[in-house]
């Protein structure tokens, strides 16, 4: 009977204790996730540079969940290929053409270059001049105006490049959708 006492004496356990240990091993988990999906990152990345081949894409499809993401197609050794990935902002467009570079020994291994975009010699293209509004660690943002109508673009920024804010840079863009455009941002005019 005293072992049945003994029992009914112990303190209950209080709800907010179990949630918060809940709560933490919850967090615990996603952040072992976010680890290990940053480490495989990672290791594609060097895989892919390891043996690197770059070719030309172009982006046939976007959307958003949890953040932005482009689609890009692009062609190794006489197959089409395509890859998924985040993208920089919400104004990467279908039909935007980016580097991309994939592992010569698995086509299938690639990373699209936001940091390289570039026109076709045979697209229509016409520059003006922009300005630089906004610079963080990975993009840029800058705006530029097309008969008299004013856009905002974002491009990756490139490893190395010095750039501020109110800087005036040529601004290339296509002359049928002037949404898509680029600033060579390693060469000021």
């Amino acid at each position: 009977m005293s072992r049945n006492k003994n029992k009914e004496s112990l303190p209950k356990p209080n709800k907010i204790f179990s949630a918060l240990v809940g709560a933490l091993v919850a967090c615990g988990f996603f952040y072992l996730l976010f680890l290990i999906i940053g480490y495989a990152d990672d290791k594609k990345v060097a895989l892919i540079d390891s043996d690197a081949v770059i070719v030309n894409g172009v982006i046939v499809n976007t959307g958003s969940k949890k953040g932005s993401y482009a689609v890009a197609s692009y062609f190794a050794k006489g197959k089409e290929y395509s890859i998924s990935q985040s993208s920089p902002a919400e104004d990467i467009r279908k039909g935007q053409k980016f580097r991309v570079k994939y592992y010569r020994q698995d086509p299938s291994i690639a990373k699209i270059l936001y940091e390289q975009p570039f026109f076709d010699p045979t697209d229509k293209i016409d520059s003006g001049y922009g300005v630089v509004s906004v610079i963080d660690k990975f993009k840029i943002k800058f705006s530029y105006a097309v008969a008299g109508i004013l856009y905002e673009k974002f491009q990756r920024r490139s490893k190395g490049v010095d750039l501020r804010e109110g800087d005036e840079f040529r601004v290339y863009y296509l002359v049928d959708s002037p949404h898509i455009a680029f600033i060579q941002s390693n060469i000021k005019d």
